[in-house]
């Protein structure tokens, strides 16, 4: 066997050399494992607090949305409930103005025969009637005109006759389908203002 002393000193300078550089190897590598090891360690603490905040934000995102979408489906059932009665608030008040107009009607023949043939358009009673049509409200016991005789013409042969022009029963058959539309109009647009009113600040 060979003593460490016959062993020429360059050989023992390159083991030693070789022993230091295997060490060195080791160590670093055992760094740069525990480095990676320790590196990944904080890669996935990032990840998962990144994950954590993601999810987070989600919620809060997936709540405020959940309360946004309440809210308008609350809006809309609102406004739905508001236009079922504006709707069945104007349904009511159309029967209603046919129900008038149609009893107005039918006193268009009573009136005109009431007032009779010396009226060269509308008499008293026809001219209260001509204004309930069109919707105005007509004070008790309002005469309508004044009492009149035929002989008030300067001159008799200026006014015309009974049978020139509209006839009163045209005349008041008039007054009750615009009266009639008039009204209608003057509902919805009272409809309408009452919703949008209802419910402001």
């Amino acid at each position: 066997m060979m003593s460490i002393s016959l062993i020429p000193t360059w050989v023992k300078a390159v083991a030693i050399g070789a022993g230091l550089t295997f060490i060195t190897y080791q160590v670093h590598q055992h760094g740069v494992e525990s480095g990676a090891a320790a590196q990944h360690k904080v890669d996935e603490t990032v990840r998962i607090g990144l994950v954590a905040d993601y999810e987070k934000q989600l919620g809060k995102f997936k709540d405020q949305w959940a309360a946004e979408l309440a809210t308008a489906l609350r809006d809309k059932q609102t406004l739905e409930q508001q236009a079922n009665q504006v709707g069945a608030a104007l349904l009511e008040t159309r029967a209603q103005l046919v129900r008038t107009q149609q009893q107005l009607k039918q006193e268009i023949p009573h009136v005109v025969q009431a007032d009779g043939p010396r009226w060269t358009g509308i008499g008293p009673a026809g001219l209260r009637l001509y204004a309930q049509n069109l919707g105005y409200p007509l004070a008790s016991g309002d005469p309508g005109l004044p009492a009149a005789n035929p002989g008030d013409a300067a001159k008799a042969d200026q006014a015309g006759s009974a049978g020139a022009g509209l006839s009163p029963t045209d005349l008041l058959t008039h007054s009750a389908d615009y009266g009639q539309w008039c009204q209608k109009l003057e509902q919805q647009l009272d409809a309408f203002i009452t919703l949008h009113t209802k419910d402001a600040p």
